[in-house]
């Protein structure tokens, strides 16, 4: 089992939270708004009551943020280091791969034996092969968008780090901005082809900011990130509540004004916003007191496993609406608020004693198998 017990215990409760809010948002979007199917779409959320839809609302910016957060993570332990390995993650990722794909294929037998199972409907054939497909042969490269961008920002690493290395602060500091806006903001709001690897890539040199110049571990909490937080999730929350606003006094935006508003909405959201609650919250970590805890450390190294168990194409319609049955029971009760907490509680906990089998089972089994036949591939195609 890896040596958990030597990581910092605020940045590793910082990745719990971080994962809890990817769960909560998940909830939110892919449970309740969305229900996955673009038929659907917000068919659920239209028949909630206000305070259920509010509440749901305050959810919605915790996967971006969250997001946000695990690169930052990665710059701020990554900067400085000239070698970086991706071999955990894929050898994690192909797990989950065929795990996934074995509960696609085993679940609707068992319904058609048993009665028990789930047949995933909402898949044609042609769409359920596809994803066999995917998770099966490509897992790291089209399984889950986070792992592509992941990998492909650790396996750049090195370079980024030697470019970042040459930086005072203020050379540093118009990177950021220059960053941000060109490569992180233009991509998310008119759209690119690298957008996942822009995100990634703007919160990774923050991260490596904050390593740098920023953030002290020795300081206390300050009340203005926790009031810079708070600002930037309302923000989030607030920005896409015009149009409610305005039909409320019979005015329909349409034309070029929707355009305008819509990119503008985009903006406030991701290139305000995000930052905005990924910067403050991460200062607010990284000043926080926390003793060594094996048992943080411990569930914090599982959190990887929880988004890809949680969050495959395949399982999100099982977890969110074929076991909890959020958008057409959950959803529709006064007790929605208590449900959703125990949702995202549940699933964690779940999905972390799940991980946590795997790191202590067949983690070092696989790790082991990989790197013997490195070395013989090497001794082999490497003299």
């Amino acid at each position: 089992m890896p040596r958990i017990t030597e990581r910092k215990s605020n940045f590793e409760l910082l990745r719990i939270a971080a994962m809890l809010m990817i769960v909560a948002h998940h909830l939110a979007v892919h449970g309740v708004q969305q229900v996955l199917s673009s038929d659907n779409a917000y068919q659920a959320w239209a028949a909630g009551t206000t305070v259920n839809r509010l509440f749901t609302l305050l959810f919605v910016p915790g996967g971006a943020t969250g997001v946000a957060l695990f690169f930052m993570l990665t710059g701020y332990f990554l900067v400085g280091k000239q070698r970086a390995s991706v071999l955990k993650v894929c050898l994690q990722t192909v797990f989950y791969g065929f795990t996934v794909s074995a509960v696609f294929v085993i679940l609707p037998v068992i319904q058609k034996l048993f009665g028990i199972g789930y047949t995933f409907s909402e898949f044609s054939f042609t769409e359920k092969i596809g994803l066999l497909l995917h998770y099966v042969f490509m897992p790291i490269s089209s399984g889950w968008w986070f792992v592509s961008a992941y990998v492909l920002l650790v396996l750049t690493a090195p370079r980024i780090n030697q470019f970042l290395a040459k930086l005072n602060k203020a050379g540093f500091m118009r990177l950021l901005a220059v960053t941000w806006f060109f490569w992180y903001s233009c991509q998310l709001v008119f759209g690119g082809a690298y957008v996942a690897l822009s995100r990634a890539f703007f919160f990774y040199i923050l991260g490596a900011y904050c390593r740098l110049f920023k953030h002290s571990e020795q300081e206390k909490p300050q009340v203005q990130h926790i009031a810079l937080f708070v600002l930037g999730w309302l923000l989030f929350v607030v920005s896409p509540l015009y149009r409610t606003a305005l039909r409320s006094i019979s005015i329909e935006v349409t034309g070029i004004p929707q355009i305008v508003a819509t990119y503008l909405v985009s903006g406030l959201q991701n290139c305000v916003s995000v930052p905005l609650c990924a910067w403050s919250l991460f200062a607010i970590f990284a000043r926080m007191s926390v003793p060594p805890s094996r048992r943080i450390n411990t569930v914090a190294a599982t959190t990887f496993g929880v988004y890809l168990l949680h969050d495959s194409h395949i399982t999100r319609q099982l977890l969110w609406n074929g076991i909890l049955h959020v958008s057409d029971a959950q959803f529709l009760s006064p007790l929605f608020p208590l449900l959703a907490f125990a949702d995202i509680l549940a699933v964690f906990a779940i999905c972390s004693a799940i991980d946590y089998l795997r790191l202590r089972f067949v983690e070092p089994k696989m790790l082991a198998w990989a790197e013997q036949c490195i070395a013989q591939a090497k001794e082999k195609f490497c003299p």
